[in-house]
């Protein structure tokens, strides 16, 4: 936060330059709040989208590709959605050398008019571009629809991208964003077909299945290893917690914990650290105390009705956003290296999007390199300006210095050494920039 008197001179973008010279570990949250006022969203975390549209908007030979996240898996979505408007839904991961029969079951598809889901392509990026090829060539029928899913790659094939609707598929960043989204995907007819208890041992599901997911964005401070977490095991636990409940609508603690700790999520980790975590947020959401009281893990107490939209209500008014790490047992400072290195990567990327803008047309360049005419007109003023400052230190900048000595104080010899540096760089820049 600024001072008042100070963020009134300022406008949203030098904040943000403010932030990444002196708190470089807040910049993440400094970029997030300049897109939200640019853009003016209330959050950069998008709202599902319900993949019906998308079946609509897809039409033909286009086909819908997901881009997940590890541990993201739209496959529950898809099926529930197929059997919703009775379509067939035929699926195959890509790995150990099945590429020729996703082939096959892509052309049957296209025939007999059913959904077709090939999960995976990352793993085999040289053949994903045969996809492309037997849907342009194809005439598929009017109800067929192509699903596919891959990982982020820079070398997916380019066609195959360009032909597809893209989605991104991944978890959002907090708790209640995370838990928001789980009960977007949930059927409110299934939620709802019960007692009250029932939809809160559910609702308890989504708050665990979230708070572990989240730590895996602190790795290692989250958790010692990143493990996927998957939708598989969200449903694995609200299948368990539904065989826990009991006709009168108590639940079965002590099974229900013991199930989660040992089968469903303990069954993934593999250190004794990490399942002492696992352990004690089981312990401390699943129990009748957290159903009646509430506790650090759950984003509110939990009202005593079967309606999911009341739930989704409280999630949207909660004054809790989910990302204090003090509710989720961790440091405070815990963000500040997984801001650094989002941060950096974000640079990263806007760096090379600069880079690709000022290579000369027509010209082919190695990539990382610069067109520094180009690049110099567009900086014509910033330019003028060091090459003004570079006359009045240029004779200084010539005198010869003397490295620190050992009889030296430790002020002076760090004095002289960055006197040096400064120097050699000063220097650089020099002949870099007359080099044009």
């Amino acid at each position: 936060k600024f001072p008042q008197e100070i963020a009134l001179k300022l406008t949203s973008f030098q904040k943000v330059l403010i932030v990444q010279t002196l708190r470089p570990d807040r910049l993440e949250s400094a970029l997030v709040k300049f897109t939200t006022e640019v853009l003016t969203v209330p959050s950069i975390s998008s709202s599902t989208s319900p993949l019906h549209t998308l079946c609509q908007a897809a039409e033909g030979v286009r086909p819908i590709l997901f881009i997940v996240t590890p541990g993201a898996d739209p496959t529950r979505e898809l099926t529930e959605l197929a059997a919703s408007t009775g379509q067939k839904l035929v699926s195959m991961a890509i790995g150990g050398g099945n590429e020729q029969e996703a082939l096959e079951m892509l052309r049957n598809g296209m025939v007999e008019g059913h959904w077709v889901l090939i999960m995976n392509l990352h793993l085999a990026l040289a053949w994903a571009g045969k996809i492309e090829v037997e849907l342009r060539n194809g005439k598929p029928h009017r109800d067929f629809r192509c699903w596919l899913t891959t990982e982020p790659r820079e070398n997916f094939p380019t066609i195959l991208l360009e032909s597809s609707l893209k989605v991104a598929f991944e978890f959002p960043p907090g708790v209640r964003n995370n838990v928001k989204r789980i009960c977007e995907s949930w059927d409110s007819r299934w939620f709802e077909a019960g007692d009250v208890s029932r939809s809160q041992v559910l609702f308890l599901c989504a708050c665990f299945h979230a708070a572990v997911q989240e730590r895996t964005s602190f790795i290692p401070q989250g958790w010692t290893k990143d493990y996927e977490f998957s939708t598989a095991d969200l449903k694995s636990a609200c299948e368990t917690a539904l065989q826990a409940l009991k006709d009168d609508g108590s639940v079965e603690w002590p099974t229900l914990r013991g199930i989660l700790e040992n089968a469903v999520y303990g069954c993934r980790v593999d250190n004794t650290f990490d399942l002492r975590l696992v352990r004690q947020y089981v312990k401390d959401i699943f129990a009748q105390q957290a159903i009646d009281n509430g506790g650090d893990l759950l984003p509110f107490r939990l009202p005593a009705t079967t309606s999911l939209g009341t739930f989704k209500s409280h999630l949207d008014h909660s004054e809790r956003s989910g990302d204090d790490l003090t509710h989720l047992k961790m440091a405070p400072n815990a963000d500040r290296a997984l801001q650094l290195t989002n941060s950096e990567r974000v640079l990263a990327q806007i760096r090379m999007l600069r880079i690709r803008q000022v290579q000369p047309s027509g010209q082919q360049s190695a990539e990382g390199t610069i067109d520094m005419i180009s690049l110099r007109g567009e900086l014509e003023i910033l330019w003028a300006f060091w090459e003004s400052r570079a006359r009045e230190h240029q004779a200084a900048a010539s005198e010869p210095l003397r490295p620190a000595e050992s009889t030296d104080s430790p002020t002076a010899a760090f004095v002289k050494a960055d006197t040096l540096l400064a120097t050699e760089i000063f220097t650089t820049v020099c002949l870099s920039t007359h080099s044009t």
